[in-house]
């Protein structure tokens, strides 16, 4: 499974007929599995899946109550679909909070005053705004599209490193954050678990 220079998908679907087993609930645990493990290969390209391959997808986020349970279901599995289901967590969050105010405020005190892993600064732009968390949210998710999956994993830890600082001096400020400081500190915990047992 690749992604050409314009974006697109390459050869990759979903089998049609695991889908239909699942949303009929007559999969066997290894069918299950292997359908997950299809899951997790997609999910990178879900912004721009061919017209079945995407309603397949749909399909099963529907069986399973939304896309939260898409996630939750793939941490019940093991190796892939599992560390994949904790990036997607950490990509949302990174996604959610990226125009906050007091998030991207945080996030230029913190980038002024700590250093960077350089994975990280790689990806950052020395104008701190409201797209810097979404770009780190897209270069792990295209880390993982291209199949990168050691380079994705050491991205994410890295931005949930950060990002964990930012939300916690954000929190400061503004309780509207809430508990997002201890969210990115279990994801960085998970991610790992999760990477170590691939």
């Amino acid at each position: 499974m690749t992604r050409d220079p314009a974006g697109s998908v390459g050869e990759f679907r979903l089998d049609h007929e695991l889908v239909e087993g699942f949303r009929n609930g007559a999969l066997a645990p290894r069918e299950e599995d292997a359908l997950a493990e299809q899951v997790a290969r997609l999910l990178p390209f879900h912004w721009t899946l061919p017209e079945r391959p995407a309603a397949d997808l749909s399909r099963i986020i529907a069986s399973l109550g939304g896309e939260h349970r898409l996630l939750d279901w793939l941490t019940e599995r093991s190796g892939r679909p599992r560390l994949v289901a904790h990036l997607f967590r950490l990509i949302g969050l990174l996604d959610w909070y990226s125009a906050h105010p007091a998030v991207v405020s945080a996030l230029r005190d913190v980038l002024a005053n700590s250093p960077l892993p350089p994975i990280v600064g790689a990806h950052l732009t020395p104008d701190v705004n409201i797209a810097s968390l979404t770009g780190l949210a897209w270069a792990i998710e295209t880390a993982l599209g291209e199949d990168r999956t050691n380079e994705a994993t050491r991205l994410a830890f890295g931005a949930a490193a950060l990002f964990e600082r930012v939300a916690r001096q954000a929190g400061e400020t503004d309780p509207g954050v809430g508990d997002l400081a201890d969210q990115v500190a279990r994801l960085r915990v998970d991610i790992a678990e999760a990477y170590k047992r691939m």
